[in-house]
């Protein structure tokens, strides 16, 4: 998901129907980490668009059949 930041913004638009202008930058702030076993590195996709702390989005993408997501989703 590291599209360009117009491209990025494009998109929270659409879903969240929102108005950030396409010029405003995106952070991207982490959240990948490792499972205990090491086996597994899990990352969602964090990012703050512009400079305003109320500006910030989560992604979640699935990509294992994996029937706890909607229950990890729902706790942020």
């Amino acid at each position: 998901m590291r599209l360009s930041s117009p491209a990025v913004i494009r998109f929270i638009n659409s879903v969240f129907g929102t108005s950030h202008p396409l010029t405003a930058g995106v952070e991207y702030l982490s959240t990948e980490h490792i499972t205990g076993s090491l086996r597994q590195s899990i990352g969602d996709m964090l990012f703050r668009i512009g400079h305003d702390d109320a500006c910030r989005y989560i992604t979640e993408a699935q990509a294992d059949d994996d029937a706890d997501m909607p229950f990890r989703i729902w706790n942020y």
